[in-house]
């Protein structure tokens, strides 16, 4: 079972990428497939590992873009899927008790090298974890094993672009993968074009939705998520086959609510240095930052707002997906 893709290198005159992404110019960057994926120059093998990934029926796989509501929805889906042991949660959620999948796509060539010689489990073999098998990803459905679907439990979280961005450019400031020069404004430019590392935002979700009546597939949207937790979590428990109690699902909503999960260390990265004060700035890396709808509205200049609301439009056209900019306020 061979991944299907080739890669094509993208050339150093794309001066725009190369720029925003400079930690990756030394070793190069290649699109990948139809929806020409971005990863670095040498990710073919890692692909074609990723996409052999033993598939068994009781994992449970967590599709979404970045900052997407992945650790949050993670969160929620190991609880109920672990019987609501709020005990056994007090770990680390990656890498003790999901596994971030496309861990060794994300670094450059000589970190991951490091990662792997100091034994970093970020970067470990899943087949070396104890199964069952909670995996998040970012990479798009035809990227992961082709029986993925009809073999396990799957659910698809997807927010808004507008506050994704937002969010993913605050994120990779933080972490250093973009250059200090770069703009939020002049990232969304990149990030509508696919010009910038990882999977496009519209090839990745609706490949998701068009799966959205599968019966191993659960779509979700971080907006709905935010309006209404205890409903999502039912939908969570009914998709997993599980029973909650009334006490069970009061507990969860709590534990969930956004404001215990900003401040929860064992998801919230704390042991990969996130909410901790950049030593230079004084400014707390915070890994999950604020979980608003319409915050984009604090950081998007009304050109660019207006542009994405044109590539939103277009690309959502007969799609039957709505995806919400703006909630009430409660």
């Amino acid at each position: 079972m061979e991944f299907p893709f080739t890669g094509e290198p993208i050339p150093a005159s794309e001066e725009a990428v190369y720029a925003a992404f400079p930690s990756y110019r030394q070793h190069g960057l290649a699109m990948f497939g139809p929806d020409r994926v971005v990863y670095s120059a040498d990710a073919l093998p890692i692909l074609q590992k990723l996409y052999q990934t033993p598939l068994h029926a009781d994992d449970l796989w967590l599709l979404t873009p970045p900052k997407c509501g992945t650790n949050w929805m993670s969160e929620l889906a190991w609880l109920v899927n672990h019987d609501c042991d709020f005990q056994a949660a007090q770990a680390y959620l990656t890498p003790d008790r999901a596994h971030f999948l496309d861990m060794p796509l994300l670094v450059s060539s000589s970190r991951r090298e490091a990662m792997v010689a100091a034994g970093n489990r970020m970067v470990m073999s899943i087949t070396d974890r104890p199964r069952p098998w909670h995996i998040q990803t970012h990479l798009p459905l035809n990227f992961l094993p082709p029986a993925l679907l009809d073999t396990c439990k799957v659910i698809s979280v997807v927010r808004n672009p507008k506050d994704a961005v937002v969010s993913l450019y605050k994120m990779l400031q933080l972490n250093d993968t973009l250059s200090p020069e770069l703009t939020v404004d002049q990232y969304a430019e990149l990030y509508m074009t696919g010009r910038r590392f990882g999977a496009p935002f519209f090839s990745n979700v609706l490949r998701a939705w068009e799966q959205r009546n599968h019966p191993n597939m659960l779509f979700v949207t971080f907006e709905e998520m935010k309006q209404d937790l205890r409903g999502v979590i039912k939908r969570v428990a009914a998709h997993l086959g599980k029973q909650l109690t009334e006490k069970q699902l009061e507990q969860l909503e709590r534990h969930l609510s956004f404001e215990s999960m900003k401040d929860n260390q064992w998801v919230n990265k704390e042991n990969l240095g996130f909410r901790k004060p950049d030593s230079s700035t004084g400014e707390r890396r915070a890994f999950m930052r604020k979980g608003q709808t319409g915050d984009w509205k604090n950081h998007l200049s009304a050109e660019v707002a207006q542009k994405m609301d044109v590539w939103m439009e277009e690309n959502l056209r007969g799609t039957g997906l709505e995806l919400v900019t703006q909630l009430p306020q409660k």
